[in-house]
């Protein structure tokens, strides 16, 4: 990634970061909302039953609510999860700025003034993310704003265990949401081949690894390697094992990640890998956090049980929170689209900032299922985040709440089929790796729809 885009991604964290607990004798406010309904030609549509929806957000984090519930319809509502919220230190309150984002976007006018129905339900983790879903079904809402990815859980393809969860939300006819990611220039995904003489994985790098360039010292890197062995329950184990090994520019070891996955390991009896104890994992995946110094990066990734077949695929995600400070050198810029924003079932929504992560889908999919020309928003208190996936889907789902207010009976498969395709057939609709630029649909093309 381009040290611009590493700039950009530091400004939106920083955007996302300052003035989230704000006092509460002010209403807290879209600023932009009017140019971005404008923009998107939600000012033709009156929604009559917008007053009737029901709007679920999603996240991990929704600090700063109770200072500001004035930027939210009256009777909105937040729902914690089984298990304790996690703060997100990068992003502090990004569950409601994207709930504020929604409802500036849908906010009816004065010929409407009626306010859609607010859930703000936690999702960290796979407990709070499963019961976070059952009570979105539980409750009947009509759309599901989820502005996350998962780095594991999924096998690339919209499978694994987080799309199972997505799909009983799906199933149940809830509109699902989700942004498409910002991990472009992070990712690696491709076919294992192992070299049977080393029994190291082939890859695009010198000497079967992986490299990457730290600028800074004391840089943050987070490091998941994942594999698509994951089932639709993360109760079962995978039988297929695979560790990797980070050295640096002169040879040392730094970092070793040696989760022992099925119950064999090739790894734990060879001397030329031995490791000691081995901790056991259920899932397909290592993952590590480290802080590392300048410098270039070497990291291999080592077959330990010998299962792998042609049809086994992996992914690597490098991410950083320090801007310009890493550098992925065998990043595909492709291919980069998470679970469950990978889902079929789903609108995806990326926009064109650097940051957003590219499709196709391993299967060969277009995810994104839309990209936004415009995805900068700015709020009353002077904060302004720049663009990025996530904020791009609140505004999506903004737009998608005015739509399904003015026409109930509107679907997903209407707006992934009919309309989508429309989009794909205009000049200049997509790049063959994401959906088309979305275009708002003039109240006559909306009602065609329905025909």
């Amino acid at each position: 990634m381009h040290s611009s885009q590493r700039l950009f991604k530091t400004f939106a964290i920083l955007g996302l970061s300052f003035g989230f607990v704000s006092s509460s004798h002010a209403e807290l406010r879209l600023r932009n909302a009017r140019e971005l309904r404008q923009s998107y030609g939600l000012n033709a549509f009156r929604a009559e039953g917008m007053k009737n929806l029901k709007i679920a957000i999603l996240d991990n984090d929704f600090e700063g609510f109770a200072q500001n519930a004035d930027s939210l319809p009256e009777s909105t509502e937040y729902i914690p999860g089984p298990l304790p919220g996690a703060r997100n230190a990068e992003t502090p309150g990004h569950g409601l700025l994207m709930a504020q984002v929604v409802w500036g976007l849908s906010k009816s006018d004065a010929r409407n003034p009626q306010a859609p129905k607010f859930y703000l339900i936690q999702s960290n983790g796979i407990t709070n993310l499963r019961a976070a879903i059952s009570k979105a079904i539980d409750l009947k809402v009509d759309m599901v704003l989820y502005a996350a990815t998962w780095e594991t859980g999924g096998n690339f393809d919209g499978t694994g265990f987080i799309n199972a969860e997505v799909n009983r939300a799906t199933a149940a006819g809830i509109a699902w949401i989700n942004a498409a990611g910002n991990d472009h220039g992070q990712v690696f995904s491709g076919k294992i081949k192992i070299d049977s003489s080393t029994g190291l994985v082939r890859t695009p790098g010198p000497n079967n690894t992986f490299t990457f360039s730290v600028k800074y010292t004391n840089t943050p890197v987070k490091m998941t390697l994942s594999w698509n062995d994951f089932k639709d329950s993360e109760e079962v184990q995978t039988q297929k094992d695979l560790d990797w090994e980070l050295s640096d520019w002169k040879g040392n070891r730094v970092a070793l990640k040696n989760f022992s996955q099925g119950t064999t390991s090739k790894c734990g009896e060879s001397a030329a890998y031995a490791r000691g104890e081995r901790e056991n994992s259920l899932h397909p995946r290592e993952q590590d956090t480290l802080s590392l110094d300048e410098g270039l990066y070497h990291l291999k990734v080592i077959d330990c049980s010998g299962r792998f077949n042609s049809s086994d695929k992996m992914r690597l995600t490098l991410q950083t929170s320090r801007g310009d400070a890493l550098t992925f050198h065998q990043a595909q810029n492709q291919m980069e689209v998470m679970p469950p924003a990978d889902n079929p079932n789903v609108i995806t929504i990326g926009d064109q900032s650097p940051i957003s992560s590219m499709g196709p889908t391993l299967d060969g999919r277009l995810k994104p299922d839309f990209i936004l020309p415009i995805s900068s928003v700015e709020m009353s208190d002077g904060r302004q985040v720049p663009g990025g996936s996530s904020v791009a889907s609140a505004i999506y789902a903004g737009i998608y709440a005015v739509l399904k207010g003015e026409n109930s009976k509107l679907t997903v498969e209407m707006i992934l089929g009919p309309f989508q395709n429309r989009l794909l057939n205009e000049e200049g609709g997509h790049d063959g790796k994401t959906g088309p630029q979305w275009r708002t649909p003039s109240p006559n093309e909306y009602r065609s729809l329905f025909w």
